[in-house]
């Protein structure tokens, strides 16, 4: 009789109808199969936020949890029977970078009935976020890759996202609307108006946190102190189509991609000229923080160059089309994102091609996590945003974008 309770109860709540199964309680019903709907594991920093939505038929019924961590062989019960009104539980003092699974059943006079609810979710300090071009929005993204954790709106034209790890301060490009927008856990939101007329890319600089931002409009790059005031210099001017930037964590030096001018360009942090090599319409430039080098893509023509840090151009490596790129110094790896080719290649520092990754459609931007690894892509031809391990295997396959363009990770690890 213990197994017939719950069928029994799904007649008593909600008349379940015997042609139509429209019961969600039932686990014949063709679109909850009986399981609690809406439910999601959305890791964070040692925990995990479980959310799921309560069903539209009322009745008496509850929530029973159970989550298996790795390593475990079952589940367990974590937490005493919910109530029905419940929709959310916080799983806390959870150890990063392991996976816990995660069961959600309804309870029917202490049995549970039907099947349950699953999902998965590997907490840890990571905060990426993603901004969509054609949503209008930035989205801040689970640590796993899993799930939208939360969006922002309100935005006309955003591209490309910088965070800041000291802070978590967040600078997002709202390019069509001709604003720079940075979101402070602290200080709240921040616009920055009548200076960049098409703000693009965005490179903090990790030794006073200021901001070195491209203004392809306006032919400069804009600088700005973390609070958003004009910094000094207040501009480099004169730079034909800046579309890439990044400084020089150790000597500060600010590296420009002018696409307009065929040229990569060097500024010391003061705004001094260092130097400038040409080449076809640079489109992205990261900085080696070991040997300060700068790697720099030129989509249209076709290739990734290695420039030392003296500015001399050394090693090329041919591609199709190359946009993003990331380096990631602890594992003697650059990571490119082949946009012409979808797919994403991992370089070694000298130039060696050390695998590739497919059938992501076009991709635009990478990040690189510098704990596992990991890195991320943004690819707007299959919507998604995409984790690939350190070995080159897909992690995760975030859908649900419609342009997904700038990536940005904030290590999530404050203090000195």
């Amino acid at each position: 009789m213990r197994r017939l309770a719950p069928l029994l109860a799904f007649a008593l709540v909600a008349g379940c109808s015997s042609r139509e199964h429209a019961n969600p309680f039932d686990p014949q019903n063709p679109v909850t199969n009986g399981r609690p709907g809406g439910f999601a594991a959305l890791a964070g920093a040692q925990l995990v936020e479980l959310r799921w939505t309560r069903p539209v038929l009322a009745g008496d019924f509850a929530y029973r949890l159970f989550r298996r961590v790795a390593g475990e062989a079952d589940f367990q019960q974590i937490a005493p029977d919910l109530s029905g009104n419940v929709t959310s539980y916080f799983d806390f003092a959870l150890e990063n970078s392991v996976l816990h699974e995660y069961r959600l059943y309804y309870v029917f006079s202490g049995a549970t009935g039907g099947l349950p609810a699953e999902d998965r979710a590997t907490p840890g300090p990571l905060r990426p976020w993603c901004a969509d071009l054609a949503r209008r929005t930035l989205t801040q993204v689970t640590p796993d890759g899993r799930h939208a954790l939360a969006e922002t709106g309100g935005f006309f034209g955003p591209t490309h996202v910088a965070a800041d790890p000291a802070t978590g301060a967040v600078w997002l490009s709202d390019t069509y609307d001709g604003q720079v927008v940075i979101l402070d856990p602290l200080n709240g939101r921040t616009n920055i108006r009548g200076g960049p007329a098409e703000p693009v890319a965005i490179a903090l600089d990790p030794i006073d946190r200021s901001a070195w931002i491209c203004d392809q409009g306006r032919d400069a790059v804009f600088h700005y102190t973390s609070r958003g005031i004009p910094g000094s210099p207040a501009q480099l001017a004169g730079i034909l189509t800046p579309i890439g930037v990044a400084c020089d964590p150790v000597s500060g030096a600010v590296w420009v991609c002018e696409k307009g001018g065929n040229r990569v360009r060097r500024f010391a942090r003061d705004g001094t000229p260092l130097g400038a090599t040409s080449l076809t319409a640079p489109s992205r430039v990261a900085v080696d923080s070991l040997t300060g080098d700068a790697w720099v893509t030129s989509f249209e023509s076709g290739r990734l160059v290695r420039f030392s840090s003296a500015g001399a151009a050394q090693d090329t490596v041919p591609m199709s089309g190359p946009i993003g790129v990331a380096v990631d110094n602890r594992r003697d790896r650059i990571w490119v994102a082949e946009a012409r080719a979808a797919q994403v290649v991992a370089v070694r520092r000298g130039g060696a091609i050390e695998f590739r990754v497919g059938g992501l459609g076009e991709t635009r931007e990478v990040a690189v996590d510098l704990a596992t690894g990991d890195a991320w892509v943004t690819a707007p031809g299959i919507r998604a945003l995409v984790r690939i391990s350190a070995s080159g295997a897909v992690l995760e396959k975030l859908t649900g974008f419609s342009d997904p363009y700038g990536i940005a990770l904030d290590p999530g690890r404050r203090g000195p």
